[in-house]
């Protein structure tokens, strides 16, 4: 929803942009009027698009100003760029399922567990070596299946992140040691997307191997629209971006359904191999 609002303000301030008024009160003013909430909430005081505005309200040229919030109006970032579902319902799975496997198994470990050994000590059995396995090394497999979900969890939660967009979170360590290199690649493309205008607007110095920029700096220089070609450019990279997240999210949810598959054999071995002894004790 901040997209919209940002384009709504995008559009009012070059509408609005008056010969006394600067760029950042013009922005400032608009920012600030209650009806901007009807597009949405507020700007995150550390998202990319707050600080494009805060970029666009140092502008002193006040018709590149204008021709930056004309391009940013005209697109409709939110139509691009949004917070994909799955990752909530990927992670809130992977939250149940394996807190549903530590609640059992303690249950079993202080409950079960005890009541079964008492048994078959009062019929002077011995328990197969199988039996003991999971009685010996569920702690182990406890913490294996923790780490993994917490890998899994950290990883989960940083892609979630992207799609927030929030200002330099592609320099976390996080960003860098939990997400894959080709979803780097797409996120810091969309970044660059974004920030084109702005970048234009104020001469910045961008790396001169930055393919987006020198692409968008071609199309600029041309006839052809800016707008068209961010969004045709924002719709295919997000795309990618959204493949290549889900893509990852599945081997990590793979990854933590073998430990817990494991986790659960080992579980229903020892559980359920005393009660046919007993039986054929009785």
């Amino acid at each position: 929803m901040t997209w919209e609002r940002f384009g709504y303000i995008c559009r009012k301030a070059n509408a609005a942009l008056s010969v006394d008024e600067s760029v950042f009160e013009c922005v400032s003013r608009i920012s600030k009027e209650p009806n901007g909430s009807l597009y949405g909430g507020p700007l995150g005081l550390e998202s990319v698009n707050r600080n494009i505005l805060m970029g666009l309200g140092k502008l002193s040229d006040k018709n590149k100003a204008r021709a930056a919030l004309n391009i940013y109006g005209e697109i409709d970032l939110s139509k691009y760029l949004y917070e994909s579902l799955q990752f909530k319902r990927v992670l809130l799975y992977l939250a149940c399922v394996t807190s549903v496997l530590f609640l059992v198994s303690w249950v079993y470990q202080a409950v079960v567990a005890p009541a079964f050994l008492a048994s078959f000590e009062s019929y002077k059995v011995t328990m197969p070596l199988y039996v003991n396995y999971y009685d010996d090394y569920w702690i182990y497999f406890m913490l294996v299946l923790f780490i993994v979900l917490f890998l899994a969890m950290t990883s989960g939660y940083t892609l979630k992140e992207l799609f927030r967009f929030r200002l330099g979170h592609e320099h976390g360590l996080a960003f860098r040691f939990f997400v894959l290199k080709d979803i780097r690649v797409s996120y810091l493309k969309i970044i660059d997307v974004l920030y084109f205008p702005l970048f234009s607007a104020q001469g910045a110095g961008v790396e001169k191997n930055n393919e987006v920029y020198a692409h968008l700096l071609s199309v600029e220089n041309s006839d052809m629209s800016v707008a068209t070609e961010m969004e045709a450019l924002l719709k295919s990279e997000f795309s990618l971006l959204l493949d290549r997240c889900e893509r990852q999210m599945r081997v990590i949810s793979s990854l933590v359904a073998v430990v817990v598959v494991a986790a659960i054999l080992l579980f229903m071995i020892s559980a359920y191999a005393p009660l046919f002894i007993i039986g054929e004790v009785i």
